[in-house]
């Protein structure tokens, strides 16, 4: 179903989950809609949070990643992703 249809359908608040296998669960809430133009399609205009990097291991390897890159002292410092 496209973001569209959920929003005609009177859907503004829902969960969407991300990458089955790490389970990144986003919480979508749908604010209002604008007129683009004859041929508008539904889009993201604006988000909260930063971008995880794929294949981290979810919430909890997310988590671990923010310390590890937080830590320079960390034994995996210099293997993590510069963001």
């Amino acid at each position: 179903m496209t973001l569209d249809r959920v929003r005609k359908a009177g859907i503004v608040r829902f969960k969407y989950n991300y990458d089955f296998g790490d389970d990144w669960e986003h919480l979508i809430v749908i604010e209002g809609a604008v007129r683009a133009s004859r041929a508008s399609t539904t889009r993201l205009r604006r988000r909260q949070a930063g971008v995880s990097p794929e294949d981290c291991g979810g919430n909890w390897g997310y988590q671990h990643l923010l310390e590890v890159m937080a830590d320079p002292a960390h034994p995996e410092h210099e293997t993590c992703p510069s963001g």
